[in-house]
């Protein structure tokens, strides 16, 4: 069957002139009328037209208006019919109604009546439809998650399946060479493996919070409630479990959804527990720190590439004033760590509209890196002990990372300072860095 035209109306009527004039007035109300005056062409009609509402006459020449009412809904049940006699009695009404009929008018009738009967109708079909169309979202929203777990699921195991090819290269190479170098070697590869593993989570949750629809929802069951509230009484019982049914499945979908947020979480500090663990090790490390020459516009580039998933997902506004400044010799290695925790670090402090400003320059001495959000901002009593061990302003943060942004610009003869007006203004961290460095 063809899909149903919306404004519809299928008016079945023996009286030729009756029906014609109905149509007449129904097209000058904007709705689309198609006429039968038999029972065979109103079956066809419902075929071809595929109507919206029927009006239909008690009798009907040889048949009743009744017989063509069932048979009409058993082509199409969600069809409203609303049947039409001038001959009324109470036993015909409420035979029609037991058969599906949505209304019972009498002849003769006037147009507000008639229009009342039909604005009720369509109400109902739009009640109908949101509901449809509400559940398909709710669909779509289930199978989102289910997709967003089975990935996280995919990147948890491939990375294990990496750490597990590292742990095979140590046992082979330890055989090979010094432990101490090639320890340091896969404990370094361990932590980019883990490093990419709290990227893939963060930004598994970040994309399961992009799909909350229970704001969408809860207007849905409050444009219910009030298109209820409008209907006759004697309808308001059929239709009143709808909200209801739309409320379960919102707070499914919620508890759905929570899960796998508390799943991502889990993973996300598990990972960075063993990171950490990685992290220190690797300090001890029998083994030295590579010093190069490098442009800190590349060096930023490549922070911005590592760390750009989560800020291009959650669509960061980024302004980079990038100023001449000639290569630097520093460890590339800690300064790109501590700017991919600049980033990641002002990415949580943002909420809406967020902005990021970088900008790279020099003076005579030193060549500076500013990174300024327009997040959350610091509280001045915090900005003396916001790169201490253990300090952090973030309900979850532990408190390392930016104690250990200061702890790599100290080793690579640097420094990092820290600007905010206060809670909601934004905060500017600066890392300075010399010229000319012969402390590295």
């Amino acid at each position: 069957m063809k899909e149903r035209i919306f404004n519809t109306i299928l008016i079945v009527d023996d009286d030729g002139d009756f029906g014609q004039s109905l149509c007449n007035l129904l097209f000058l109300e904007e709705f689309n009328p198609i006429y039968a005056n038999s029972f065979e062409k109103a079956s066809e009609a419902l075929s071809q037209a595929r109507p919206s509402v029927a009006l239909i006459d008690i009798r009907l020449g040889n048949h009743s208006g009744i017989e063509l009412l069932c048979e009409l809904k058993r082509k199409d049940p969600d069809l409203i019919c609303i049947m039409m006699t001038g001959y009324a009695s109470e036993d015909t009404a409420i035979e029609a109604l037991q058969e599906g009929a949505y209304d019972y008018l009498r002849k003769p009738f006037d147009m507000k009546e008639l229009m009342a009967a039909l604005r009720r109708c369509f109400e109902k079909l739009t009640i109908t439809r949101e509901k449809l169309e509400a559940q398909a979202g709710l669909k779509k929203s289930m199978e989102e998650i289910q997709i967003l777990n089975r990935q996280l699921e995919d990147k948890v195991e491939a990375r294990t399946r990496e750490l597990k090819k590292v742990q095979q290269e140590l046992i082979r190479k330890a055989h090979q060479a010094g432990m101490a170098e090639i320890s340091a070697s896969i404990l370094h590869n361990v932590g980019n493996i883990l490093t990419s593993v709290i990227t893939s989570s963060q930004l598994i949750q970040s994309k399961i919070n992009s799909h909350m629809k229970q704001d969408v929802l809860h207007r849905v069951i409050a444009r219910l409630n009030a298109s209820i509230k409008a209907l006759p009484e004697v309808h308001q019982t059929d239709l009143t479990p709808l909200p209801q049914f739309f409320e379960g499945f919102a707070k499914l979908l919620k508890k759905e959804q929570k899960e796998v947020q508390q799943h991502a979480a889990r993973i996300e500090i598990k990972t960075e527990q063993i990171n950490n663990v990685v992290q220190s090790q690797l300090n001890y490390a029998d083994t030295n720190y590579q010093v190069e020459t490098a442009y800190l516009h590349e060096l930023m580039e490549d922070a911005l590439a590592i760390h750009g998933s989560q800020l291009t997902e959650t669509d960061v506004d980024i302004e980079k004033h990038y100023f001449p400044v000639p290569k630097i010799k520093l460890v590339k290695t800690r300064l790109v760590h501590a700017l991919i925790h600049l980033l990641k670090n002002a990415w949580q402090a943002m909420d809406e509209k967020k902005k990021l400003s970088i900008t790279i320059k020099k003076d005579d001495q030193w060549a500076y890196i500013i990174i300024m959000d327009n997040g959350c901002g610091i509280e001045s009593p915090n900005l003396k002990r916001i790169f201490q061990h253990g300090f952090s302003t973030q309900e979850n943060g532990k408190g390392f990372g930016l104690h250990n942004c200061a702890n790599a610009m100290s080793e690579i003869g640097g420094t990092i300072g820290v600007e905010s007006e206060g809670l909601g203004k934004g905060a500017a961290f600066t890392l300075r860095l010399p010229l000319v460095n012969d402390s590295i």
